[in-house]
């Protein structure tokens, strides 16, 4: 049997309904879902909520029993079982005399994880909305980070691991090479400040700090790479974990389903006045929009790259163009129903230059302090620089997403209230559309940043400025300012074109 017919088979035993109400296709899809959150996220996306319910509660009470047996584990001095089994017992005799605290506390961590979940589920929404009401959307979204929980749980438990490995690892190192330090020296009897005693001494207390960390530095050299900064490695996997939830969960919510359709009469696009039995070649009675614009088969055929209007080149650069000068024109034409997956192509095709341009800040502070001002110390760029310099650049890779997931999802919700229409379909186009905005944004934003932090070191504007309030507070209020102009255009721009999708007929 190849592995292809090997894949239907399974993907056959799973499509069946066992007796047991899909509890074996829901165990093995939440066990994947770290690893194959798509497909997953397909074969669970019918289930009801109360078994998503069910293995998020399963894997959050699993995880809290992991954390507090890791801390016993670690709490013991030696990793042997005897010192395990009384680090248990003295942990079961303090849980038992402050029963009441620590039930607070697990409950209290309980419901912070279930609000961090459902402000997850509100953030994502938008991006696997369709034409439907909107709690389907939220539904659909919650349904997706609970049954996601899984891969929580398994990254709890990387990290957790990782964490006391590397501790471990570090108190046998010191064991198999210790290392002596000198003896801190006392004051003597009686001294007084500011006497040449006490002068004299100050002197040896420097000696003694130089030798110490002197001693220090060569210890910690001495050590493999993963020991010398222990806090990295666990950190650094948290950070890779998280990466690895967030994208998963996009793919998970962004899978393709046949959700019902919502039904309202035909609108007009222009005012919104019901249409029905209305002549294609008439004119809205309300406010004298030909009807053929809002229902003739001109009328919202998608963005311009959606189509690939003119060519892929062509139909970047006109949507880039419209969504920024002219949102009401592109609003106007995007698709509620069947919004497809050309508006995420759009933005993930943005998101490389974005990562490049965050990750490119930190080198070109280096060489402009450099260059500028050479009595700071600032050297050209070295690798270690460049692996640091990788941090911001995902950072604002993750922030755009957030940026445009919380916009979509905020005016929906406004626009829930003020139409009694969902509009996260063509919310989150149009914030994808943006992201060519988001690029000269973020250009923006690195230069007047590293601009503000050469501006802070002139004398003149130290010199200028400190009469009023520090320098460096004033340069990176300059920097806020700007910055934050350019949030409120962005505001304003999403705004026009989410509201011209509120009367869309298909």
């Amino acid at each position: 049997m190849s592995v292809n017919d090997s894949t239907v088979a399974f993907d056959s035993f799973l499509a069946a309904e066992p007796p047991s109400e899909g509890r074996l296709k829901l165990l093995v899809a939440a066990a994947l879902c770290p690893f194959l959150p798509g497909w997953s996220a397909r074969r669970t996306r019918e289930i009801p909520l109360r078994q998503a319910a069910e293995v998020h509660v399963a894997c959050v009470f699993l995880a809290i029993l992991f954390l507090m047996a890791i801390s016993v584990v670690w709490s013991s001095e030696t990793f042997t079982t005897a010192a395990v089994r009384t680090s248990f017992s003295e942990f079961s005799r303090d849980l038992a005399k402050h029963w009441d605290e620590a039930t607070l506390v697990i409950l209290g961590t309980m419901l912070a994880v279930e609000a961090g979940f459902f402000a997850l589920a509100l953030l994502l929404m938008p991006w696997g909305a369709v034409d439907e009401p909107l709690r389907a959307s939220f539904s659909h979204a919650l349904r997706r980070v609970w049954c996601q929980s899984p891969h929580v749980w398994l990254a709890i438990v990387l990290i957790g691991l990782s964490a006391m490995g590397i501790d471990r690892l570090g108190d046998a190192w010191s064991a198999a090479h210790p290392v002596t330090y000198p003896q801190m020296p006392q004051p003597p009897p009686g001294m007084q400040p500011n006497t040449p005693e006490s002068d004299a001494f100050d002197q040896v207390m420097d000696d003694y700090y130089r030798e110490h960390n002197r001693i220090w530095l060569e210890a910690r050299n001495a050590k493999p790479w993963y020991l010398r900064d222990e806090e990295l490695v666990p950190f650094s996997l948290g950070f890779c974990c998280g990466l690895w939830f967030f994208v998963a969960l996009l793919r998970a919510v962004g899978v393709y389903r046949a959700a019902p359709r919502s039904t309202r009469p035909p609108l007009c696009e222009e005012c919104g006045y019901d249409l029905t039995l209305m002549p294609h070649d008439g004119r809205c009675p309300e406010c004298g929009e030909p009807v053929v614009v809002s229902l003739g088969p001109e009328a919202r055929l998608g963005a311009p790259w959606a189509r690939r209007e003119g060519g892929r080149l062509r139909a970047w650069w006109r949507t880039t163009c419209m969504a920024i000068s002219n949102p009401f024109a592109l609003g106007r034409m995007l698709r509620m129903r069947d919004p497809g997956t050309a508006h995420r192509v759009f933005l993930f095709m943005h998101l490389p230059v974005v990562f490049l341009v965050g990750a490119a800040a930190l080198p070109a502070l280096a060489l402009a302090m450099r260059n500028v001002a050479p009595e700071t110390g600032s050297g050209p760029p070295t690798p270690e620089l460049l692996l640091v310099a990788l941090v911001p650049g995902v950072l604002c890779t993750v922030g755009t997403l957030v940026l445009v997931l919380a916009t979509a999802s905020l005016r929906g919700l406004v626009h829930r209230v003020q139409d009694k229409r969902n509009l996260l379909p063509g919310a989150i186009q149009h914030c994808c559309y943006l992201a060519g905005y988001f690029v000269c944004w973020e250009v923006f934003g690195g230069a007047t940043g590293i601009g503000a932090i050469l501006l802070g070191l002139q004398e003149w504007f130290r010199d200028w400025f400190e009469r009023y309030l520090p320098p460096e507070f004033a340069a990176f209020e300059l920097w806020t300012i700007s910055n934050l102009i350019w949030l409120l255009v962005y505001l304003r721009i999403a705004r026009t074109g989410i509201a011209a999708t509120r009367y869309a007929n298909r």
